[in-house]
């Protein structure tokens, strides 16, 4: 590998360095899981009671874990995937308007790991400039991301970790409260700009006996935001910002959401208990055809109607000895993508016949889409736990399937500038996967102060293209990890794990054109993650350090470009060179009384071929700079106030020149990075604890900014047109948010 520039070596060497040597710690966000692990030793366990963020348990799995909590969620008013994961280094969130907003753990997007709600999932993308995560934070109980990668029970797809979010059910609601039922009405603004609420109700039917208790919630929220402005100040280099686009409306920021949640538990006795859950979401926004980017010479509009319908079933038996849970799901999204009429109102969408066959008129790169995808599985888990210190043993089987469509036409036979090895293909319009494995895993305490973490999966995936053309990918995915505890409160871990993910459908909005071609011969793309965490943690502070070595080989590239003169020409594809990261988090904490203060900071340094940096990939990641957080909270309980104060620094990367895996060339590219300042204000009448006002003030110095992980050089940013041939969205700049929740 080449060495990383002389501009920014010092100050990466030296925080590299702290992060190995001090064994300091990124801070997490647990601060209101109340849930203990059956498999948690003794000793651990006091450090999980202690209710501040940045506690990690020894929890029987091996991977670099984070728990963000409900307690967080309401007290910053989180109401997107952004605000969720403000407050962790190494979570970023790219893409502008919500629509587009995608997730990235530890540079890497969402696509590279196995994302489940509510058990249920999120299989599948339906197009490449638009988030496939869709959350409303106002009734998640907790979310566990597994970073780096992910343990053997998360499933099949979990090439670099995991994502697993759990929402409330009605005991959830209730818990604490002696009523058998209740409600909680929820009415917010925000001065940047709209309005969103929520309203709950929820109940328990039966008593302890034959049938058991049935915990029964309905919940609906809605969120409208004509629009946001971006912001008025300027951090660091000027990079994309365009000044005279301060304080304009910006485009793309629409967003009409409706969100509706039912959920039925039942606890038969203490051993038996099952739940049901459906969820109904909506999303409709207007945006440019690339949602998270303007393409200058694209200029038409498109009206963005995405619908979610998914539900699951879950059955646990659960003894002290011996856990069964078996869960099955089925999810299905569909996105209508049409151009407005530009001679029309702004809000105008082409919905006569002759309109409509006027936007097909367009070319194929922003014609009209009609998408399906559609995800259903099962998930089998045996846990037994057995000797003196709980040790457990884990198996179990999965399945998953994968199905997407277009529904509207779509090009059946190649263009001219196709390859003639292909011009034999019929383009059906649809793809399906079918994967099944099976896994097992092993958590053994050698000694009091020693324990021993492996597993293993194998998945079998067999894809069937549009083409046609039959993929047939398997592999195994072992792991092992040593935890040493030498005193109380100290953690010291060492873990490999090798990673495997078959072929499968992906983008579906390429279903449209034959020009988007497919390797005939895809390999299992293959990850492993060596990591070193260090974790101390006290009754009035805790530290903790994370340092990590992966690299990804045959990363299925499905843009990679084979005619430069033409942008069009995308094959997917194994990409010949493996992807090497260097990364680390670092960040402390302490607390006391009612007060609390941590910093954090994360970095991640990819190759390529050698080459430091890569430029933006789809499906891949987005790289930015060092990224450092600090939070601080103070609770005056008697009161029933409480302050939150959140800064967020982004560091502009220097200028060198980075690897874009679409045209296989080298080219000059920089980051511009960005800072955010938020404080949150909550107030609980101790008298009145059912009434709670909370009021937040975001990005307070009304930076004007693009967020670094939204896509720089995108697909269609050929190295020759420079960087104007793609501009990402900005972000909100300084707004106000407001809100009132009652609950009877």
């Amino acid at each position: 590998m080449k060495p990383i520039p002389r501009n920014t070596k010092t100050i990466k060497n030296v925080v590299l360095f702290l992060g190995i040597s001090m064994a300091l710690s990124q801070s997490l966000l647990a601060d209101s899981t109340d849930k203990t692990t059956p498999n948690t030793k003794a000793k651990t366990q006091k450090l999980k009671a202690i209710d501040t963020v940045g506690v990690r348990v020894h929890t029987g799995t091996f991977e670099n874990t984070l728990n963000i909590g409900d307690k967080f969620l309401s007290d910053t008013q989180a109401s997107t995937i952004r605000d969720i994961t403000q407050a962790d280094s190494s979570l970023e969130v790219g893409g502008g308007s919500q629509i587009a907003s995608k997730l990235y753990i530890r540079g890497l997007e969402e696509q590279m790991f196995n994302v489940s709600v509510d058990g249920i999932t999120q299989g599948g993308n339906s197009f490449h400039h638009q988030g496939s995560i869709n959350l409303n934070p106002a009734i998640i109980k907790s979310i566990t991301v597994q970073k780096g990668y992910a343990s053997p029970e998360s499933g099949p797809g979990a090439l670099v970790g995991s994502v697993k979010v759990e929402t409330k059910n009605a005991f959830d609601m209730l818990r604490g409260s002696k009523k058998k039922y209740g409600a909680i009405l929820d009415l917010g603004a925000f001065s940047n700009f709209g309005l969103d609420g929520s309203a709950a109700v929820y109940g328990i039917l039966g008593k302890d006996g034959i049938l058991g208790k049935t915990g029964i919630m309905l919940y609906y929220s809605k969120q409208y935001m004509p629009y946001y402005r971006a912001g008025e100040t300027i951090y660091g280099p000027r990079g994309f910002i365009n000044p005279k686009d301060r304080n304009q409306k910006v485009q793309s920021s629409k967003n009409n959401s409706d969100n509706l949640v039912a959920k039925i538990t039942t606890q038969l006795d203490e051993k038996n208990s099952f739940e049901f859950t459906y969820n109904f979401m909506t999303n409709n926004t207007i945006t440019p055809f690339a949602a998270n980017v303007i393409i200058p010479t694209e200029s038409p509009l498109f009206n963005n109607d995405l619908f979610n319908n998914q539900g699951s079933f879950k059955y646990e038996y659960d003894t002290d000895k011996f856990k069964a849970n078996w869960n099955t799901y089925y999810s299905q999204k569909k996105l209508f993508l049409y151009p407005l009429d530009g001679q029309l109102d702004e809000h105008s969408t082409a919905t006569t016949e002759a309109e409509k066959e006027e936007a097909k008129e367009h070319d194929d790169e922003v014609r009209p889409l009609n998408i399906a995808v559609q995800t259903a599985g099962s998930d089998l888990v045996f846990t037994n736990t057995f000797g003196k210190d709980q040790s457990t043993i884990k198996y179990g089987l999965n399945y998953q399937l994968i199905y997407q469509s277009l529904r509207n036409s779509f090009v059946s036979t190649p263009h001219d500038h196709t390859p003639e090895a292909t011009s034999h293909f019929i383009n059906r319009g649809r793809e399906f996967a079918n994967v099944i494995g099976g896994f097992v895993s092993l958590n053994y305490y050698i000694l009091d102060s020693l324990a021993l973490e492996a597993g293993s999966r194998y998945d079998f995936y067999n894809y069937v293209d549009k083409f046609n053309q039959v993929h047939n990918t398997n592999n195994v995915s072992p792991s092992v990890a040593l935890v040493y505890t030498p005193l109380d409160g100290l953690d010291i871990k060492l873990s490999y794990a090798y990673s495997m993910r078959g072929a499968k459908p992906t983008d579906a909005s390429l279903l449209y054109s034959v020009d988007a071609n497919i390797d005939p011969k895809l390999k299992s793309e293959q990850a492993q993650n060596t990591e070193l965490d260090i974790n101390y943690g006290g009754e009035h502070f805790n530290l903790r350090g994370s340092a990590y070595y992966q690299n990804i080989h045959n990363f299925i590239n499905t843009y990679f470009n084979t005619n430069p003169s033409d942008e069009h020409a995308f094959l997917k594809t194994n990409m010949p060179g493996f992807i090497e990261i260097l990364g680390y988090e670092v960040a402390g904490k302490v607390m006391y009384g009612g007060f609390s203060a941590s910093l954090g900071v994360s970095q991640q340094f990819p190759f390529y071929k050698g080459h430091y940096g890569i430029t933006d990939s789809f499906e891949l990641g987005a790289f930015t700079g060092a990224v450092l957080t600090a939070n601080l909270n103070y609770d005056i309980k008697d009161w029933g106030l409480s302050f939150g104060w959140l800064s967020r620094i982004v560091l502009t990367t220097g200028d060198f020149n980075a690897y874009n895996l679409y045209f296989n060339v080298l080219e000059s590219y920089q980051k511009v990075g960005y800072d955010v300042h938020n404080l949150y204000i909550n107030y609980t009448p101790p008298k009145h604890d059912n009434l709670t006002l909370r009021l937040a003030f975001t990005n307070i110095v009304n930076r004007l900014y693009i967020n670094p992980a939204s896509p720089r050089k995108e697909v269609f940013a050929n190295p020759s047109d420079g960087d104007v041939a793609s501009f990402p969205i900005y972000e909100p700049g300084f707004n106000v948010k407001f809100s009132l929740s009652y609950k009877i």
